[in-house]
């Protein structure tokens, strides 16, 4: 599986959801230690299972990024990370996806953006407008 992938957005505490399939493929599972490198001329990182590491997937199934990678990185919230996986080296490539520069038009939240009637609304936001149509 290491010409396949899958993009997340770092949500606002930069974050990245890691992709059940991927979690699965790679035999990683919530609280599973992370190690990374950083390719500052690539810029990616590549996250790997390590009982010394010092990422920990949450219960969520999310990484949070430390700031000192974000800044060598230039990646903040709301940007687009393609995530790539290996089962050969049992890795997890992360770079940049394309910019995503759509906001919410309630909560102005750069993540998980769908579009209805021209305007972008989080999946959070549209959860809340459904709920509310139905009372």
């Amino acid at each position: 599986m290491s010409n396949s992938y899958f993009t997340e957005t770092l949500d606002e505490m930069c974050r990245l959801l890691i992709d059940t399939d991927a979690r699965a493929i790679l035999d990683w599972e919530c609280n599973t230690k992370l190690c990374y490198f950083i390719n500052t001329v690539a810029k990616s990182i590549v996250l790997s299972k390590s009982e010394n590491g010092t990422l920990e997937i949450d219960r969520l199934g999310r990484v949070a990024l430390p700031p000192e990678i974000l800044r060598q990185l230039i990646w903040g919230a709301g940007d687009a990370i393609n995530a790539t996986p290996s089962t050969r080296s049992n890795t997890l490539k992360l770079s940049m996806g394309i910019k995503n520069t759509a906001k919410c038009i309630l909560c102005e939240r750069p993540e998980k953006i769908i579009t209805i009637n021209g305007k972008d609304i989080c999946k959070h936001c549209a959860t809340d407008v459904a709920r509310a149509r139905l009372n």
